[in-house]
């Protein structure tokens, strides 16, 4: 039988590795990229011949390729552009001009599409050790092709960098059409535009809406996520959301799930926004607000929200909260006695996995323990109202804080930002999930699902501060943990 090597094991050679990225240094290319745009947006204003090469890619499918063929075209009609074309043609123009990694390899999804195997890491080792299982292991790589699928880390950021500067062109593409439209009439409903590009304002929601939604307004776009920007138009700060697509990198665990698209996005946070809003007991639920969404011919689109400032993610909000209740301590002197004498009782539940650190309940350790009650209660509110609405939610994040401090008291506000994995269900099944809430926060509390076991700061928990958890939730639900007989292992 004839003698295998490792070289005889069929395998793609990639676009992109750890060796050939070097010469393509992240900086650099968003940078000139970055240059790049803002040229052919200023081309776009000031040569017709720009607007309409621009102009003739609205339609055109988002891809990794369209980058280089929107600079091409445009190079080809303006000096500018071309001038900056050979300058960058070393870095900008060899990274833009990569073959595409084939679309077969991206499966389901640039996160979760297989990851490219090298026999040389693992096969040759057999070499020196078994050289019978080396050769076994040769041919059942050459009969399974195993090495031909799959795509290395270098090629995930090629495709979602180079997709993402193909959207950058379609935003470029829509100030080209916009700057030919002159009056532009928008009405309260879809408005087509020639190249049936579908607009949508509302009109009552902003005054500034043929400012919003023209590209040639906007000042700077900063990606805050992967679908998520923040938008700089005319000295105000807006939020621009694509739809997600496979060609994204922050999708499902286990692959891209289709979300809404930005019409249907805009229309859920419509009606949470009407529907939705709650201020009771310390909790306000509200919800981003929706302003206009884009939809392109190719099915590239995008909805814009008003930005919202001051927000918080859990840990901040924690920690600026127990400072807020330090602060306030008078006001809240008669539930921390309360709960001071509770924990005594309902130390007895708490199993010996939480240190005994100290004796009594502090206020320090009571304002620690109510500030992150109060957050799980904000997010248990936020998850109440989606269901009482008889919606459901994949995501679990898609929130942020504010904190208020009122003459009427402390409020936290929670902020419902991100609608892309909302889905409707049915209004049985949504009252169902309302009838046994407690009954989930008490399994939560066996399972000792409700509170973590270390702080943020990796403080370990207490029992006493645990107890005072406890006593929390028994004054929210009014019921008598000591008489439900729990296992000690909270």
């Amino acid at each position: 039988m004839t003698e295998l090597s490792v070289s005889d094991i069929p395998r793609r050679k990639p676009i992109l590795d750890i060796e050939s990225s070097a010469n393509f240094p992240k900086e650099t290319i968003i940078h000139q990229w970055q240059l790049m745009t803002e040229l052919i947006k200023r081309e776009i204003q000031a040569n017709p011949d720009s607007r309409q090469a621009v102009l003739s890619f609205i339609a055109a499918p988002v891809s990794e390729s369209l980058a280089n063929q929107v600079v091409t075209a445009a190079a080809d009609v303006s000096e500018h552009v071309s001038k900056l074309q050979d300058r960058f043609k070393q870095s900008l123009g060899r990274y833009l001009s990569l073959p595409a990694v084939p679309d077969e390899l991206i499966t389901p999804d640039i996160r979760s599409a297989p990851a490219y195997g090298d026999p040389e890491s693992y096969i040759a080792s057999l070499e020196k050790y078994s050289p019978e299982s080396f050769q076994k292991a040769i041919r059942q790589a050459i009969n399974s092709g195993r090495y031909l699928p799959g795509i290395t880390g270098e090629e995930r950021k090629l495709i979602a960098t180079r997709y993402q500067m193909g959207r950058d062109c379609k935003i470029l593409s829509l100030a080209a059409e916009l700057l030919g439209i002159s009056p532009l009439e928008l009405k309260d409903t879809e408005t087509p535009l020639p190249s049936g590009t579908r607009i949508y304002i509302d009109l009552q929601a902003t005054l500034d809406h043929k400012i919003l939604i023209n590209p040639l307004n906007w000042v700077k776009r900063r990606m805050i996520k992967d679908r998520v920007f923040e938008v700089d138009i005319a000295g105000k700060q807006f939020i621009l959301k694509e739809m997600k697509t496979p060609r994204h990198t922050d999708t499902h665990e286990y692959g891209f799930r289709q979300g809404l698209s930005s019409g249907e996005e805009f229309k859920t946070a419509a009606f949470f926004q009407e529907h939705g809003r709650s201020d009771k007991e310390g909790i306000v639920v509200n919800w981003e607000k929706p302003l206009a969404y884009v939809v392109f011919p190719d099915g590239y689109q995008f909805t814009i929200f008003a930005h919202e400032k001051g927000l918080m993610n859990d840990e901040e909000t924690g920690r600026l909260l127990t400072q807020a209740l330090h602060a306030k301590k008078a006001d809240f002197q008669e539930e921390y006695n309360r709960i001071a004498q509770r924990v005594k009782d309902l130390k007895q539940l708490v199993g010996n996995y939480y240190p005994e650190l100290e004796e009594n309940l502090s206020f320090e350790a009571f304002a620690r323990i109510k500030a992150d009650y109060w957050i799980q209660q904000a997010r248990n509110a936020l998850s109440a109202m989606i269901t009482q609405q008889n919606y459901g939610n994949y995501d679990l994040d898609g929130y942020a804080f504010k904190i208020h401090n009122v003459e009427t008291g402390l409020k936290v506000e929670i902020l419902g930002i991100d609608f892309e994995n909302f889905y409707k269900i049915d209004p049985s099944l949504a009252q169902e999930i309302t009838n046994r809430r407690m009954e989930f926060e008490l399994e939560k509390i066996q399972k000792n699902l409700l509170l973590m076991p270390d702080w943020d700061d990796n403080q370990p928990v207490s029992k006493i501060e645990r107890a005072g958890h406890l006593a929390l939730f028994e004054e929210q639900f009014k019921i008598n943990l000591l008489s439900i007989n729990l296992p000690p292992n909270n």
